[in-house]
Parts: C-alpha cells; structure tokens; sequence
C-alpha cells in the first residue's frame, strides 16, 4: 500500500516596501547634513583666518570718532589736503618721518598696500619731517604713486595724538576714525589686505542692512528711528 506525503509549502514572507516619502525624507536630510559640516568647516576656516590676520595687525578699535580736519599740503608748496576731496573712498592716513627706521621699512609695503586696493581706498602719507627737502631725498626726488603730504608743523599729527612713528588711522569715506595701528606693519603681506579689505566690507555693510528694516520694527525693539539714521550716516 503506497502513501503519498506532500511537502510543506514555505509561503515567501511579504516583502517590506520602504514608502516613497521616506526615502524622499532620508535622501535631503542626509543632503542638509552634509552641506550642514561642509559649510561649518568652511566658517572655522574662514573665522580662523580672520582671527589670525587680526592678531597680525593688532589694530586699536576706534568707536566712531570723528576724524580731526587735517592740516596737510601736497608737497612744498601744494595745495591743502581735506578729507572731503577723497570722496567715497576709504583713507589710510600714514603718519612717518625719514629719519625713523620703521618708517622707512615699511614705505615699500604701503606703496604695494596703494596698488592693491587703489580703487577702494587712498594710502596718504603724511611726512612730520621739519624739512620737505629731506621727503624728497629719500625718495631718491621721485614720489612714488601713493599720496605723500607733509605735515610741516606736525599740527594733524597733534590733533590725532600721535604719539610716536609710525602711526596709522583707518578713516570712512564719512570722516570716522575706524581703527588706530601703532607701529610698524607689512603692509603688503596677504593678511594685511584680507583684513582690510573685510574691514571695509563689514562696516560698510552692516548700515546698509539695517537702513532696510522699516521704522515699526526697530521701534519694536525699543530703537528710534534717528538711531537708525545715524547708524546709516556711519559710512
């Protein structure tokens, strides 16, 4: 007598579908994160850089003093040099003397500091020296592309305390004194100009940006109006 024995079926479990939208959800927050650490590395450099060339320049900051009127003339017997006539542009105010030794070592990186950011800001010299004879002798009687002033009677040096050579004063195209350098600096070098140039660009800018906040809003936030129009005002 034969017996038929079947085999157990084994039914294929149900295959689990992972739904559209999850995938869609994972896909952008692993895309959000990445972009996320890539963008933070990108900061930390880019903050490191800039703590680095500020510790390179060790700047004074100034908060917003006006800058004293200047006492300058260009050259012997040049016409008077005003703040005004630079219109827009940044000034590097450079106080120095031919017979001090920082100053003449640093003469070369201020004119290079002149071609590099010409268009954005003017690099003015200004000479203490008693005689304009002495200027010219050093610069073998050719002044260079850079403005060289001669501040006979030290009178601008006095009006913005200068205390010893070489001395340097960052001034806005609107006549404010924005940081102080006291001593020597290379001027050419890359953190030098990196420095500046984003100096430049932040106080520039941070004005701008608040000028487009409607009046309600910074009163809002207990700001009057007339501060809001005197911060504008700081460029």
């Amino acid at each position: 007598m034969q017996t038929s024995s079947k085999l157990p079926v084994f039914q294929k479990p149900p295959t689990f579908v992972v739904p559209y939208w999850i995938k869609v959800v994972f896909s952008w927050t692993a895309v959000i994160m990445l972009v996320s650490l890539i963008g933070l590395q990108v900061h930390k450099r880019w903050l490191y850089r800039q703590l680095y060339a500020f510790n390179i320049m060790r700047p004074t900051v100034i908060a917003e003093q006006v800058a004293p009127a200047l006492v300058l003339q260009k050259g012997k017997d040049g016409p008077p040099i005003v703040l005004s006539y630079f219109g827009k542009k940044w000034v590097l105010l450079h106080f120095w003397a031919t017979w001090c030794p920082p100053c003449r070592e640093e003469m070369p990186s201020l004119e290079i500091l002149h071609r590099e950011l010409s268009d954005k800001m003017v690099v003015l010299t200004a000479s203490v020296d008693e005689n304009w004879e002495e200027v010219l002798r050093f610069f073998n009687g050719h002044l260079p592309q850079m403005l060289v002033a001669w501040d006979k009677d030290q009178k601008t040096a006095k009006a913005f305390e200068v205390g010893k050579y070489p001395e340097t004063f960052l001034i806005s195209p609107a006549g404010k004194i924005i940081v102080r350098f006291l001593g020597q600096r290379d001027w050419s070098s890359a953190e030098a100009l990196e420095y500046l140039q984003q100096l430049m660009s932040d106080v520039t800018a941070r004005p701008k940006v608040l000028s487009q906040i409607p009046n309600s809003l910074l009163n809002s936030f207990g700001f009057a109006a007339l501060v809001k129009k005197d911060l504008v005002q700081y460029i």
